[in-house]
């Protein structure tokens, strides 16, 4: 069942710096913040792909706003070549230009783990308020030496970016 999530990034279009793969677009620009969490079916309509690049997006608020914890959700299954991201990266900002790093997450499981495994990557903050969010996830980029597909572009997929 798909879980529904409120917070304060929910319908807020995140601006992308590298666009994510047409095949596995989840329902396009606002998947990462439409408040649906994707499930252990990356087809579910919920995981917006990144094929051999880096999912670099940035959330205006509207607002300053009290942030306390910021998450993101990825998908891994290496037999379907979608690997966890290698770390990521937690911004905020007040102009959306000069941006402040508060975190950077690396991954609990060792790439080798077999899926599916939905990972969230989190960080929490205290007395913290900003206007950008900026979430950096870093693809592997490609399948590592001991995949199948040793050598081919990496998938990434990402879901909800949450904003609390």
């Amino acid at each position: 069942a798909i879980e529904y999530a409120r917070h304060k990034a929910s319908g807020k279009k995140p601006a992308l710096a590298k666009p994510y793969n047409d095949r596995y677009k989840g329902v396009g620009d606002m998947t990462l913040t439409n408040g649906l969490k994707g499930t252990k079916n990356y087809a579910d309509g919920q995981w917006q792909a990144y094929l051999g690049v880096d999912l670099d997006a940035v959330i205006d608020l509207g607002e300053t706003t009290p942030v306390g914890r910021i998450s993101s959700t990825y998908f891994h299954n290496p037999d379907v070549w979608i690997f966890m991201p290698a770390s990521v990266e937690y911004a905020i900002s007040e102009d959306g230009a000069n941006f402040t790093v508060l975190k950077v997450v690396e991954p609990a499981d060792p790439m080798e783990t077999t899926g599916p495994v939905i990972e969230e990557f989190a960080a929490a903050f205290e007395n913290t308020s900003a206007r950008f969010i900026r979430v950096r996830a870093k693809n592997i980029g490609v399948c590592p030496k001991w995949h199948a597909g040793a050598g081919g572009a990496a998938f990434m997929f990402a879901d909800e970016i949450v904003v609390e």
